[in-house]
């Protein structure tokens, strides 16, 4: 299957999945995003928790520390100085918090060394290393840009910059974005996948997938995330790694005019001054703007203009302007031509 890769967004979604979204609550709308991501390609475009294992003290495990792996799939080194990981059983509200300092590379990998005991090896590399030990079958890890433990059994805020919950078996995670991951073990590690398309055989050794990054990021650990039997740590050291496909904008280009209403980037995201999108028509329509807060709440709806088929770029927001709130938030845009949704945060 051909794959969209999109390096300046973070969704791409067609615009007929979500017709009535005017009469669904905001966590409805929400879970309609991330059942979208099998048919749209969404990458990060911030820090992501790319693998995390928990084997480390096991005497069948690969190594004998337990880790988690950060991948950077944005276009920028990004510092991680005064930043932390922190972990959390899978039912927990108290969290483990192991400080970080250096940079990740564009494209790049940083790995945190933890707990260690029994195991057949020991990390051949790793950047810092900590002493958490992290449970292998359940749990969950924030990446976070405090040292601040978080709070309660699933924090949320703009300084949460990535989350992973893993676990739904026995005693299920309680902290995830969407869905938790499968539950793991002891021989393997949970790994963020590439595409949406990835499998655990097409991330594994030999796999089609196994050098183009683990950028994918549709909001949704279940999706995101696969079980893979042979863990394969990387660190800052490792080739830096990108998917090796058009974007998504230049493959539509390439196709002629949109086949659907597409809103191919959101950026900045977070937003701290102005948000700007980027859309895609088939047909000339009238495009209307709305951004929802997490609690469901519709606190700005404009409209935008009448546009051409094609693609545009807007301003859409202030957020000094319209003296919006650090938080999540649910951008919409609706068009003659469906409608596209999209999660973005903003910060001060």
């Amino acid at each position: 299957m051909k794959k969209l890769y999109s390096p300046d967004s973070s969704r791409v979604v067609v615009g007929s999945l979500l017709p009535n979204l005017k009469k669904m609550a905001l966590p409805l709308m929400v879970a309609l995003l991330s059942a979208g991501s099998a048919l749209s390609q969404d990458f990060a475009d911030h820090l992501v928790i790319s693998e995390v294992s928990g084997g480390g003290g096991n005497p069948d495990a690969p190594y004998n520390s337990d880790y988690i792996e950060l991948y950077n799939p944005t276009s920028a080194d990004i510092s991680i100085n005064d930043w932390s990981v922190q972990y959390s059983p899978a039912d927990g509200t108290s969290w483990s918090a192991t400080p970080l300092t250096g940079t990740v590379k564009s494209k790049g990998y940083f790995l945190i060394k933890l707990y260690t005991g029994n195991g057949l090896a020991d990390l051949p590399h790793f950047d810092l290393q900590g002493g958490t030990s992290i449970a292998s079958l359940r749990g969950k890890v924030v990446l976070v840009n405090t040292t601040t433990p978080v709070e309660g059994a699933n924090p949320e805020g703009a300084h949460i910059i990535d989350k992973v919950g893993w676990g739904q078996t026995g005693t299920a995670a309680t902290g995830f974005e969407g869905m938790p991951a499968p539950t793991s073990n002891t021989t393997s590690v949970l790994e963020r996948k590439a595409f949406a398309t990835s499998t655990a055989e097409s991330m594994g050794p030999n796999g089609e997938d196994v050098n183009q990054g683990n950028g994918y990021d549709s909001n949704n650990n279940n999706q995101d995330f696969v079980i893979t039997g042979t863990p394969s740590p990387q660190y800052s050291g490792s080739p830096t790694e990108s998917p090796t496909v058009a974007s998504a904008g230049e493959e539509l280009a390439g196709a002629g005019l949109p086949k659907s209403f597409v809103l191919s980037a959101v950026f900045p995201n977070p937003v701290q001054a102005e948000g700007t999108i980027k859309f895609g028509l088939p047909k000339a329509s009238a495009v209307q703007f709305m951004l929802y807060s997490a609690a469901g709440a519709k606190v700005q709806e404009k409209k935008l203009g009448t546009f051409a088929a094609g693609y545009h770029e807007v301003k859409a927001f202030s957020v000094t302007e319209n003296k919006l709130a650090p938080g999540a938030y649910i951008l919409r845009l609706t068009s003659n031509s469906g409608t596209v949704s999209e999660r973005v945060v903003i910060t001060r």
